[in-house]
């Protein structure tokens, strides 16, 4: 979510490209932002914590948490698709799915379809 809030992956580019645009590649401040956690298991719960503390609203999603596992780790409950709409940030936790093999396992269909179009897309990584 750093470097993706300061484009350090595309200044990285123009830079080793020749370039030096500084003005072109002013970031964002995360404080005050929306993360989007999908999957709430030990690494995204923990990411909604460190998101809380860096002063970032977290918005999760899990069909499988129980109900007290939004509120240790203080954050909101929301549906799938109106939190990919309303999230400035996402970040997946999720296992590889087989319904979503053409992916490479992973459930990016439903994201490109109602994702905001300033936001950012973080995927974690599973093993398999």
């Amino acid at each position: 979510m750093f470097a993706l809030s300061r484009h350090i992956p595309q200044a990285h580019v123009s830079t080793m490209a020749g370039g030096w645009e500084r003005k072109t590649y002013v970031g964002n401040e995360l404080y005050n932002k929306k993360l989007g956690v999908v999957g709430l298991g030990k690494i995204g719960s923990h990411v909604a914590r460190v998101a809380k503390a860096m002063g970032m609203e977290v918005l999760a999603y899990d069909p499988f948490i129980s109900t007290s596992a939004p509120s240790s780790c203080r954050c909101s409950c929301w549906r799938f698709k109106p939190l990919f709409a309303e999230a400035d940030y996402i970040s997946l936790h999720l296992p590889p799915h087989p319904r979503y093999r053409a992916s490479g396992g992973w459930c990016v269909a439903p994201v490109d379809e109602t994702h905001r179009p300033s936001g950012q897309l973080r995927q974690g990584r599973h093993r398999r």
